[in-house]
């Protein structure tokens, strides 16, 4: 009686070690798992970022004028108007202080670098005036949005070189209407006197 009762108790030892054993190593099998789902998934955001990051960081740019190497660059997003001209290679008789090569630049931008003593019209980071006659929203200054269009005082020229700054530039002329004080009327005053390139 005596030595089945030790049987069964080293029986249920066992079993109760075995079970343990069982669930220790279930236990390790899934959390090793969980973490693998975890590193697979995180690895897989990141990808998936970097990916997005990286195709929105390139813009092109077209450089002509005064430079050696004339055409299209592709930039990083954020990129100036020196970095497109120092890949272009200026000839030596570029005038670099005609444009503004501080100016941010937006994809699909042409940059034109004149020759000393040429004119800038047609660049579109250099003067805001076009060969057409139409001043450019992009590089106006507040100045010349007072003095050139009609009904804009300091005060709205200000406001538009605000709204210009804060949403990286204008996309498209009818985009003055979302500039406080201008409304339909003012805008037909002024909407053929102006560009945006």
């Amino acid at each position: 009686m005596f030595d089945i009762e030790r049987r069964m108790l080293v029986a249920v030892v066992i079993a109760l070690l075995v079970s343990f054993g069982l669930g220790y190593q279930y236990g390790v099998y899934t959390e090793g798992k969980r973490n693998l789902q975890d590193n697979l998934t995180a690895s897989e955001v990141q990808n998936q970022k970097t990916q997005a990051e990286d195709e929105r960081k390139s813009i092109y740019v077209y450089v002509v004028g005064e430079v050696m190497n004339p055409g299209v660059m592709e930039l990083e997003e954020g990129a100036r108007v020196f970095q497109a001209v120092e890949r272009a290679k200026p000839g030596e008789n570029a005038d670099l202080s005609a444009i503004n090569l501080a100016a941010p630049i937006r994809d699909g931008e042409k940059i034109v670098v004149p020759k000393a003593g040429e004119p800038t019209a047609g660049s579109s980071s250099g003067s805001a005036f076009h060969g057409d006659g139409l001043l450019d929203l992009n590089k106006a200054t507040v100045e010349e949005l007072d003095q050139k269009l009609p009904g804009i005082g300091p005060a709205l020229a200000q406001r538009i070189v605000d709204y210009r700054e804060r949403t990286g530039g204008f996309r498209a002329v009818e985009e003055l209407l979302e500039v406080s004080g201008i409304g339909e009327k003012r805008f037909a005053e002024i909407k053929d006197l102006v560009c945006v390139r």
